[in-house]
């Protein structure tokens, strides 16, 4: 997630979410999941450098194989794609690139004009967006690739051919794209954007735009993108490890989180070249028809403020568990309280067990009364507070005993991580 100018990668913990409006129905199906690859494969391409696609032997100077026609427009440290697939136009724009020029755009402050279907004469009905994002639109290289798009669009036999994407910065450039080329009723499917236009804007088509957020483990990293003078469009839709299902969070600006400065990786932003990033997430989607829209599914990754990640609404801890609890016992760091475990399982020092005084061997307790049996409650690691029911000879190889938690003798606990930061 990004905060205020989008800098900062940051992970996100949920807040309570507001009262929502029913949400439009999402018809993630294959023809929409197959132009989104596309679009990701695209925003990846964003960022090569356009000589690796230098080609004498086509008429727009570029060739590549995973496209009927590809030129690159290049301003640094900006970027554009004018490219042709399945019958569709697409254009994309780079996101931002480790340098002060990218940095300084993200950080524009101030609000500019963004024209309907004028981006020369920059006059007419208008919506205002956040400055810094518009400014490669002002290029003599963009007008030259709009140019190119709309020779492309000329060609179209359908009404429903352009498609802007983009990642990061570049999900903002689009947004603001798809306002200049309302016309044309573009489909905008953007990944790790982050709010661009105000609130209210008239020629943006909610119902045509695809806002990919992506998570990761390691407490719920989140990709999502906060900024509080800027509203978001269209399908939010989050990504995760489950395969099989994203989470249709809301739609338009009817879901908000709150960023959690303590959680904080930058992976989470990544657009290819990593098992969790938006390429490879979307490419699994693909082969896993029909996906299920209501989130990850039993044992996926969640939070314990991320509940509603999980289809079971249900997540004590880190991974989504049944809504009727946990069944499995001896789960280490797996309940907070007795509601958490199936039946009259109870939850022990944040892990179920089948009752006080029926902890078995190896599984975590508070005290010697929690273990079954003469069993003690034993300190494994004193540093990362883990106590183990274990027998009076121990040969667990996983560490030797520090202290005995007898009685009522509370833990040591707490001893936490470092806080880490990222810029994107």
């Amino acid at each position: 997630m990004k905060l205020l100018s989008p800098l900062f990668t940051i992970a996100l913990t949920a807040a309570s979410p507001p009262q929502q409006a029913e949400k439009p129905a999402l018809d993630l199906s294959e023809a929409v999941l197959t132009t989104s690859l596309i679009a990701a494969n695209l925003s990846s391409r964003a960022y090569d450098d356009a000589t690796l696609w230098a080609s004498n032997d086509t008429d727009t100077g570029f060739f590549h194989p995973d496209f009927d026609s590809i030129k690159f427009y290049t301003n640094e440290p900006d970027q554009a794609i004018v490219a042709q697939k399945n019958g569709l136009c697409f254009l994309a724009f780079r996101g931002t690139n480790a340098n002060i020029d990218d940095w300084s755009q993200n950080a524009g402050l101030g609000n500019i004009d963004v024209f309907r279907d004028n981006l020369i004469n920059l006059q007419g009905e208008s919506c205002e967006a956040r400055g810094g994002f518009a400014d490669f639109l002002q290029t003599t290289e963009a007008v030259e690739g709009l140019v190119d798009l709309e020779a492309c669009l000329a060609n179209c036999t359908s009404t429903d051919c352009l498609v802007i994407t983009g990642h990061s910065q570049g999900g903002a450039a689009s947004a603001i794209a798809a306002v200049t080329l309302f016309r044309h009723s573009p489909t905008v499917i953007t990944f790790g954007q982050p709010p661009t236009m105000d609130a209210g804007c008239p020629y943006i088509i909610s119902e045509k735009y695809y806002r990919y957020v992506n998570s990761m483990k390691d407490i719920a990293e989140d990709d999502d993108i906060l900024d509080l003078s800027s509203e978001h469009y269209g399908y939010y839709i989050m990504l995760g490890e489950d395969p099989t299902a994203v989470n249709y969070l809301g739609f338009d600006t009817d879901y908000t989180f709150v960023p959690n400065l303590e959680d904080n990786d930058p992976n989470a932003h990544s657009m290819s070249g990593t098992p969790f990033a938006y390429e490879t997430r979307i490419a699994a989607l693909l082969e896993n028809l029909p996906v299920s829209l209501a989130g990850n599914g039993l044992g996926f990754i969640c939070e314990n403020d991320y509940a509603e990640l999980c289809e079971s609404n249900t997540c004590p801890k880190f991974e989504c568990i049944p809504e009727t609890g946990l069944e499995e016992l001896c789960i280490y760091n797996s309940c907070d309280e007795d509601d958490d475990c199936a039946g009259d399982a109870v939850c022990i020092y944040d892990s179920c067990a089948a009752g006080p005084g029926l902890v078995e061997p190896g599984c975590a307790c508070f005290k010697d009364d929690d273990c079954a049996g003469d069993v003690e409650c034993i300190t494994i690691s004193l540093l990362a507070a883990e106590f183990r029911c274990e027998g009076g000879n121990l040969t667990s190889a996983s560490a030797d005993p520090i202290m005995r938690n007898a009685g009522a003798t509370l833990p040591l606990v707490s001893f936490f991580t470092g806080l880490f930061y990222a810029i994107f």
